[in-house]
């Protein structure tokens, strides 16, 4: 039984070991985050491609060139010649 018991004392004092490296590390780390310096800011991302939308009139040749004519929707619907 002697043994047994100074067998669990020597499991008792290399627990208590770790637990002190392990409290050590931890402290530690928690002093890297709050001494850790910023993070060097990057240039942001360039802007998305601008397409080009044609706004042009499709309608506008006609207009130039029939003076006597309306366009309705996709017809043109024209006066009598006077």
């Amino acid at each position: 039984m002697q043994v047994e018991l100074e067998a669990v004392e020597k499991q008792i004092r290399q627990l208590l070991e770790r637990q002190a490296e392990l409290r050590a590390a931890l402290e530690s780390s928690r002093q890297r985050k709050t001494r850790a310096r910023p993070r060097t800011m990057t240039s942001p991302p360039p802007p998305p491609p601008v397409f080009e939308i044609s706004t042009r009139n499709r309608f506008a040749p006609l207009r130039e060139t029939e003076r006597d004519a309306v366009i309705v929707g996709d017809s043109i619907v024209r006066y009598p010649q006077s």
